[in-house]
C-alpha cells in the first residue's frame, strides 16, 4: 500500500512537470545577406496555450501569417493535457546591419511567458557569394561557343520578371502581361516552389483581366549570361477601366533551391519581388452616338433570318460581332424605333477564345421582331461602332436595312357578341326543368315606390362628364410624354429600374457586374445619357456636371471600387458579401433619388 502512495504521488508529480507551460524562438540561421529569408519558429507547449504571435522588428519584415504550422496533443498518466503549437514565420532582409528580435510573448496556462531576444548580423548583398562547383559550370550550355567568364552563384540560379507590351493605352485598350519565371538549368541543382507559402499574383485594380489570374503559356530553354535557363511563362490580358495613372502590382515567388557546392549540399530560400509596373490609361475621343463600349478590332455583320413571315409571329434579326477585345465590354446595338412591330429584348451568346496574344471573341444578339400588321415590315438602318486602338479611331458600321414581307395572320378572327346576340328571346325563356317540377314564382306583389332622389344627385351628375374628361386628357398628355420625351421617361423610371437590376444581381452569376451596370444605369437614365459603355468615372463626370451632392457622388464611387474588386479578384463572393453590396448600392440609389426629387440636380 505505502509503494501504491508513493508510485501516485511520482506519477502526479511528473505529470505537473511535464504539463508545465514553456515557450521557445529560435531562427534557422543567424547570419544572412541582405535580400536573403529567415525562418523564425515559435514553440509553445501548455494546457491551454495562446497562438503566438511574431514581434515587429525595425529593419527586418515578418509575415504575420504562418508559412508552417504544426499542432500536437499528448496525454500522460494522470490525466494531464499537454498542447504544443509550432509554427514557422517567414523573416525578409532588405538592408545590412546589426539586428535584435524582440522577446516573443504568449499567454500559457493563464500566465505571461517570454522568450529570450535573438540576434540575427544581415550583411552586405555586394559580399562574394557561395559559387557552385566549377566542375558543372558549363554543363548546361546549349551552345558550347558561349563560355561563362565565371562560376554561376545562388543569385544565378532563379528569377522572375513582369513586363508588358505598352505602358500607355486608351480606355478598354488589350494591354499583355508576361511574367517569367528563369530556372538554371544545370546538374546538381533543383529549384522548388514553397508549397506552404503563396505566390501572389500581381495585383490588377483598375483593369479588368481575362483570365482572372495569369495563365501558363510556355516552357522553354533560353540562353542568358551564357547558362541554360528553363523559362516558365505565363500570361494575361488586362483591359484599363479607368483613366489615370493604374498601376500592376509586383510579383512574388517565393521558393528554395538545394545545389551542390564546395561546401556540399547547400539550401536558400527565396522571395523574388518583381517591381511594378506603371500603366497610363487615356480617354477615349469623342464617341458616336452608337458606341456601345466595345474597344478592339471587330467584324460586324447583321442578316434577318426569314424574309418572309406572318403576321403575330416574330422574325429574328442577328448581330454577330467577331475579333479581338474584351468581350465584357461589347454592348448591346440599339435599334431603331420599327412602325407596326414590337422589338423584344435580345438574346446574347459569347464565346470567348483566350489566345497566347489576345482574347478572341464571337458574340450575337438576336432580336424578336413581332409584326403587328400584314403588308411590308421595314427595318431601317443602324448604327453600330467600336474603337480602334491600331489606328486610335472609331470605326462606324451601318447595318440594314432590311425589307421582310408580312403575311396576313392564319388564325381565325375572334367572334364578338353584340347586344342582339345577347337579347334572343330563347335567352330569357323560362326552362323547364321536369314535367312534375314548376318554376318557383313569388305569390307577394310588391308595390312600387317613387324614390326621391338625393340633393347631391343632380351636381354630381352636372360635375361628373368635365371630371371624367380632365382624367381622361391628364392620361393622356401623360401617355403621350412618356411616348415622345425619352428623358422624362427614364429620369421617371429610373429608380424602378435600378432597384429591380439590383435585386437582380443576387442570383446572377456575376453579381458585382450586374451592381455596376444597375448603378451606371441609374446615372444615365436620370440625365439621358448613353448607357452602353458607360465607365465609373462617365457616371462622376455627370454628377459633378448637374450639381449633384459630393457625399452621394462618394456612395456611387464607393460602391464602383468594390464592385470593380470583387470583378477583378479570384474567388468568387460570398452570399453575406453579396448582400452587403446590394445594400450599399440600394442606400445610394435612394439617397441620389432623394435628392434629385428636392430639385437638387441641374
Amino acid at each position: 500500500m505505502r509503494w501504491f502512495v508513493y508510485m501516485a504521488v511520482f506519477l502526479l508529480a511528473a505529470s505537473i512537470a511535464y504539463a508545465e507551460g514553456s515557450l521557445k524562438a529560435t531562427v534557422d540561421r543567424a547570419s544572412v545577406r541582405a535580400g536573403e529569408m529567415l525562418m523564425l519558429t515559435i514553440e509553445a507547449r501548455g494546457s491551454d496555450v495562446e497562438e503566438p504571435i511574431p514581434p515587429e522588428v525595425d529593419g527586418l519584415a515578418i509575415d504575420k501569417r504562418p508559412s508552417r504550422r504544426a499542432d500536437q496533443m499528448n496525454v500522460v498518466l494522470g490525466g494531464a493535457r499537454t498542447v504544443v503549437k509550432m509554427r514557422g514565420f517567414v523573416v525578409r532582409t532588405t538592408r545590412a546591419g546589426a539586428f535584435r528580435i524582440p522577446p516573443v510573448t504568449a499567454v500559457i496556462d493563464g500566465k505571461v511567458l517570454a522568450t529570450p531576444p535573438i540576434d540575427v548580423t544581415v550583411t552586405d548583398n555586394a559580399a562574394a557569394p557561395q559559387s557552385l562547383p566549377s566542375h558543372l559550370a558549363g554543363v548546361s550550355q546549349a551552345d558550347p561557343g558561349v563560355q561563362p567568364n565565371r562560376s554561376p552563384t545562388f543569385e544565378d540560379i532563379v528569377f522572375a520578371e513582369a513586363s508588358t507590351d505598352k505602358r500607355e493605352a486608351c480606355l478598354g485598350e488589350q494591354i499583355t502581361l508576361t511574367l517569367s519565371l528563369w530556372v538554371l538549368n544545370m546538374e546538381g541543382v533543383g529549384v522548388e516552389e514553397a508549397q506552404q507559402m503563396e505566390s501572389p499574383w500581381p495585383s490588377t485594380e483598375g483593369f479588368y483581366a481575362v483570365p482572372q489570374t495569369p495563365q501558363r503559356i510556355s516552357d522553354s530553354l533560353q540562353q542568358r549570361n551564357g547558362w541554360q535557363y528553363h523559362v516558365i511563362q505565363f500570361r494575361q490580358m488586362l483591359y484599363p477601366t479607368s483613366v489615370g495613372d493604374l498601376t500592376i502590382g509586383s510579383w512574388t515567388w517565393q521558393g528554395y533551391a538545394r545545389a551542390f557546392t564546395q561546401m556540399g549540399v547547400q539550401r536558400k530560400e527565396y522571395s523574388i519581388v518583381s517591381p511594378p509596373i506603371a500603366i497610363k490609361a487615356m480617354p477615349l475621343p469623342e464617341r458616336p452616338p452608337s458606341f456601345a463600349g466595345a474597344v478592339g478590332q471587330f467584324d460586324i455583320t447583321a442578316n434577318m433570318a426569314s424574309l418572309g413571315i406572318v403576321q403575330g409571329v416574330p422574325a429574328k434579326l442577328t448581330v454577330r460581332i467577331t475579333g479581338r477585345g474584351n468581350p465584357d465590354a461589347i454592348g448591346d446595338p440599339v435599334l431603331p424605333k420599327i412602325p407596326g412591330a414590337y422589338v423584344g429584348e435580345p438574346e446574347k451568346q459569347s464565346n470567348p477564345v483566350i489566345g497566347p496574344d489576345a482574347v478572341s471573341v464571337e458574340k450575337t444578339f438576336t432580336y424578336g421582331i413581332t409584326p403587328q400588321q400584314a403588308g411590308t415590315l421595314e427595318v431601317p438602318p443602324f448604327d453600330y461602332s467600336y474603337f480602334n486602338p491600331a489606328t486610335r479611331q472609331f470605326v462606324v458600321q451601318t447595318l440594314g436595312p432590311f425589307t421582310v414581307n408580312v403575311a396576313p395572320s392564319t388564325e381565325p378572327q375572334q367572334r364578338i357578341l353584340t347586344g342582339e346576340a345577347l337579347l334572343k328571346p330563347e335567352a330569357n325563356a323560362v326552362q323547364v326543368v321536369g314535367h312534375d317540377i314548376q318554376p318557383i314564382r313569388s305569390s307577394a306583389a310588391r308595390r312600387l315606390h317613387r324614390v326621391a332622389p338625393s340633393p347631391l344627385t343632380v351636381p354630381a351628375a352636372t360635375a361628373l362628364p368635365p371630371l371624367a374628361y380632365a382624367v381622361f386628357t391628364l392620361y393622356v398628355r401623360r401617355k403621350r410624354r412618356f411616348e415622345h420625351d425619352a428623358a422624362y421617361a427614364r429620369a421617371y423610371r429610373a429608380h424602378s429600374r435600378a432597384a429591380k437590376r439590383i435585386e437582380e444581381s443576387f442570383a446572377s452569376s456575376e453579381p458585382a457586374t450586374n451592381l455596376f451596370r444597375a448603378l451606371s444605369g441609374y446615372a444615365a437614365d436620370i440625365f439621358n445619357a448613353p448607357e452602353n459603355g458607360i465607365t465609373a468615372e462617365d457616371v462622376e463626370h455627370l454628377f459633378s456636371k448637374h450639381g449633384m451632392d459630393p457625399a452621394i457622388c462618394g456612395q456611387f464611387s464607393r460602391v464602383f471600387r468594390a464592385c470593380d474588386r470583387a470583378r477583378y479578384a479570384g474567388a468568387s463572393l460570398t452570399q453575406e458579401e453579396i448582400r452587403a453590396l446590394i445594400d450599399a448600392a440600394h442606400a445610394a440609389c435612394k439617397a441620389a433619388e432623394a435628392f434629385v426629387k428636392k430639385g437638387g440636380v441641374s
